[in-house]
């Protein structure tokens, strides 16, 4: 098996534990021989095909920002090109299937005693569900919102509530 080639950078601010800054960007690249990808073959079914030469680049950012013991705001992206390299073969050049090309998580936290509220947002785009790229993924976004509440008296254990819609 052969390593992904890449690149990364990090970056760290800490102001005495009040705020910090952490970020993130890693540029990556990717050169695949005999890669098995799973490809829808009609309604739900799957099957398994052998995408005999890829190639995948992109980037990845992330940043967090956090404010003592109240809260923090944590942000990633990345972008991924994924490319079928066959010579002679009406594929090439093509995205590799279900792999996405852009995608976006949010997520907000705060903090009141006990009390951690968060809200996530994702959003995901450029997928195909084949090796033609003919049946693109409509892009699909999540927004969550939650709670989680330390119980008293039991160190460690704690009570977390969920809600997730799909747009």
């Amino acid at each position: 098996l052969a390593g992904d080639l890449g690149a990364s950078c990090d970056a760290v601010l800490d102001a005495r534990g009040r705020i910090a800054v952490h970020a993130d960007a890693v540029l990556f690249a990717r050169d695949t021989r005999d890669l098995i990808a799973l490809v829808r073959s009609g309604g739900f079914a799957l099957k398994a095909i052998n995408l005999r030469h890829t190639q995948a680049y992109g980037v990845e950012l992330s940043a967090r920002l956090t404010l003592a013991a109240r809260g923090a705001l944590t942000v990633s992206y990345a972008h991924t090109e994924t490319l079928q390299r066959v010579p002679a073969d009406p594929l090439s050049a093509r995205r590799i299937p279900n792999t996405p090309a852009n995608d976006l998580a949010v997520r907000l936290e705060a903090n009141a005693g006990p009390l951690r509220f968060y809200g996530d947002l994702s959003y995901v785009d450029g997928i195909y569900f084949d090796e033609s790229n003919v049946l693109a993924a409509p892009a699909r976004t999540l927004l969550g919102l939650g709670l989680t509440a330390a119980i008293p008296y039991a160190r460690g254990v704690e009570l977390s509530v969920t809600l997730t819609v799909r747009r």
